[in-house]
């Protein structure tokens, strides 16, 4: 958002920072000669980037296009510590060492996803998220006061574009790798002097996969998804605006395929004969043999109501209504990694969720003080079914690692019927002791209560015997929180710095697939200090930030015979530091860096690996959190020069990355080993409506891992990789 220096009615700025268009490698910090200025959304009210007291990067809508940033999975590279994979079809977000390994059967992430303002509990179809958007926000650090829930490591905002009064047409045709075309149309405008509306579309479909399943002769990785939204703003009166969208994403894929990692070893066949009849895994770790392929869809369906209402030029009252319905399949996926028919499994999820959040913004003392007060409410229902169907033919059953018998036919079963209520009231405020010092402060009370109706057991066998002890069982539970932060910030012409204490919280829950397993709230201290410097004229921006967190029964997730559950760390440690540059060297080029150094490791935790039972419960102090490499650095160089009546624009990138774990024991095959990606981008825009974007990411082909889990069932690790090298060809144009 653009704020003239002449200043704007409050609920003006509130809207729009929930709704600027910020970038973090171009105009992020950028000033006009008029002196307007671009706000962020991280306080909820108007604050630069460059001031706001807080680790953020931002990434505008044109930067996400430009750099082919169309998925969860490759916003990765554009945040230092962000670290983004996926888990059984669902996408997970980790931020400075935080986040859990995957969202499902009713278990939440550690780093909170707004949507225009509104919280997703869900994250199944992230992907959809990064669809017409003006930009997205990366907030890292625990935000336990204006946004709570699930806000440990952080939040990321995504934030759509907004309906223009001035005429925009915009449509793009792209093709690329693996047979992929993509077609997206943006139509806005006013129809009135006080209205105006946007509607997006977009169709994508990819037919050949990133890997093959030798045994049925055919590639898994095809996609197709469809979608878009519809979105209205009405300027009811000069104190009063109403923005309105609904939004509907449908996708299918059948590449949610697991890899074995190794072939099968001396126990595993020893235990199950038939392993010896099944076919050699592939050479090319991309590759499967299975009789199956999993079909997977996904339905992200919704809408928003946000009202800012001005009462005074300093009092503004802002309310965001929404609605969120997530329904998700996974059906036939191979859980034993060969060609022979030993076991599928079957997942449905379904999930509604309502929410209300009223804030108060305020401006007193000559705006000496500015803040907020709000109350917030969310409604959330989910309902799971799943299957485990063990179809072995062996004479004894099916004998899993741990020496357990599953007999032939037996379907392990979880049902699920889980509410969710979520509850606060919160305050934020900024007072400004001279022109140069200022302190703020904030608090947050929650309540959360979860109640789950539960089935799960052993179906299939005689009189389903296996399901007497957990058959709709109801389990219930309950937890209270005092969340706050304080912290000093000092602005001045060599750069803003911030000192900050702060509190974050997110609730315990129940484990799908256990019965009445619950595990507990995970808390966090943290300590953090931040310098921002803008300098010679815009040409040069740096950010800087350092951390210590003390976490207290940090929620670890692990995959065990297929099925997710979360436990307790009892305490872990984390300190980092990040870094990021941007240097406009010349008119023609310019250099961006971000390095991340983190040290995050358990200090307290035992646990049973699920791969090694014989081992009993193992002390894992000293073992470096899950999703946490110790340093990644990713550089920029971008050249970009007038051409006739148009520009051309190149770009090539450097992410490398140290060492990652998906599992709490630190085994070697636990990892990704350190690894380097290149990514070049060309723009040309001719001067007219029309630009052509040619781009190639991952040219040297790394095959790099998005996540290692438990498999009992095949005595070893299952594995899911990041996309192979991709390129694609764009034509856009804009009216």
């Amino acid at each position: 958002m653009v704020k003239s220096s002449k200043g704007s009615r409050l609920s003006h700025v509130a809207a729009g920072a929930l709704a600027a268009a910020i970038g973090a490698h171009g105009a992020a910090f950028a000033q006009t000669s008029e002196s307007e200025e671009v706000v962020v959304t991280a306080l909820k009210r108007e604050t630069t980037l460059i001031e706001t007291p807080a680790a953020i990067t931002a990434i505008s809508g044109d930067e996400l296009a430009a750099r082919q940033i169309t998925s969860i999975e490759s916003l990765a590279a554009a945040a230092p510590n962000l670290v983004v994979g996926q888990a059984s079809g669902v996408s997970w977000v980790s931020v400075r060492g935080i986040g859990i390994g995957s969202t499902s059967g009713g278990i939440e992430g550690s780093v909170a996803l707004h949507l225009d303002g509104a919280y997703l509990a869900q994250a199944a179809s992230l992907d959809a998220l990064m669809f017409d958007v003006s930009s997205v926000e990366v907030l890292r650090g625990p935000q336990g006061t204006l946004y709570g829930r699930n806000a440990t490591g952080g939040t990321v905002n995504f934030i759509s574009n907004r309906p223009t009064q001035e005429t925009d047409i915009r449509v793009a045709a792209l093709t690329g790798a693996f047979e992929r075309t993509r077609l997206e149309g943006v139509v806005s405008g006013g129809v009135s002097e006080n209205v105006a509306l946007r509607a997006a579309v977009m169709w994508e479909r990819q037919d050949e996969g990133y890997g093959e399943n030798v045994y049925l002769r055919q590639t898994f990785g095809n996609r197709e998804a469809h979608g878009g939204r519809l979105s209205g703003r009405f300027d009811l009166t000069d104190t009063l605006r109403v923005d309105a969208s609904v939004f509907r994403f449908w996708d299918w894929t059948d590449g949610i395929q697991l890899t074995r990692l190794n072939p099968f070893n001396a126990t595993a066949r020893a235990n199950n004969p038939i392993f010896n009849t099944a076919a050699p895994r592939p050479s090319d770790p991309r590759d499967i043999n299975a009789e199956s392929q999993a079909d997977a869809e996904r339905v992200l369906e919704g809408g928003n109501i946000t009202v800012n209402w001005d009462f005074t030029p300093n009092l503004a009252l802002r309310s965001i209504t929404s609605y969120t319905r997530v329904d998700y399949s996974n059906l036939g996926a191979d859980g034993d990694g060969t060609e022979l028919p030993m076991v599928h499994s079957d997942r449905i999820e379904d999930t509604a969720a309502w929410q209300q959040e009223f804030n108060l913004i305020f401006r007193a003392f000559d705006s000496r003080l500015e803040g907020l007060v709000g109350v917030y409410y969310n409604d959330e229902r989910l309902s799971l079914e799943g299957h485990n169907r063990w179809l072995a033919a062996n004479p004894q059953g099916f004998v899993n690692v741990a020496g357990q018998v599953v007999p032939a036919g037996t379907d392990v079963v979880g049902f699920l019927q889980q509410d969710t209520t979520s509850s606060a009231v919160f305050a934020d405020v900024t007072f400004a002791l001279t022109d140069n010092w200022s302190i703020y402060a904030g608090a947050r009370q929650s309540r959360d209560e979860r109640a789950i109706v539960q089935t799960t057991g052993l179906a299939g066998l005689p009189g389903n015997v296996g399901l007497a002890a957990c058959n709709a069982r109801r389990f219930a539970n309950d937890w209270d929180s005092t969340t706050g932060k304080i912290g000093v910030a000092f602005t001045g012409s060599l750069g803003n710095l911030y000192l900050q204490w702060a509190e974050g919280f997110k609730a315990g829950g129940f484990n799908a697939y256990n019965c009445g397993d619950a595990y507990e709230p995970e808390e966090v201290i943290s300590v953090e200090a931040g310098y921002k410097v803008q300098a010679f004229g815009d040409r040069l921006r740096f950010a800087a930030s350092v951390f210590h967190y003390d976490y207290t029964n940090l929620q670890v997730s692990q995959i065990v015979n297929l099925q997710q559950r979360i436990e307790n760390a009892a305490a872990a440690t984390i300190t980092g530091a990040e870094f990021e540059t941007f240097l406009r060297a010349s008119d023609l080029f310019s250099v961006d860096l971000n390095i991340a150094l983190l040290d995050a490791t358990y200090d307290r935790y035992t646990d049973l690996d699920p791969l090694r039972p014989a081992l009993g419960f193992q002390s894992l102090a000293g073992n470096r959190l899950n999703r946490a490499p110790e340093y990644t650095v990713n550089l920029g160089l971008t050249f970009s020069a007038p051409i006739s009546d148009g520009r051309l624009t190149l770009r090539g990138e450097v992410f490398h990355s140290d060492d990652v774990y998906f599992r709490q024991f630190n085994q070697p095959q636990d990892k990704q080993d350190a690894y380097t990606t290149y990514n070049l981008f060309a723009t040309w825009d001719t001067g007219g409506p029309v630009s052509i974007r040619a781009f190639g990411r991952n040219i040297t082909d790394e095959d790099i891992l998005l996540g290692v889990f438990s498999a009992g069932t095949i005595f070893d690790r299952w594995a899911i990789y990041a996309p192979p090298r991709t390129w694609g060809v764009e034509l856009r144009a804009e009216f």
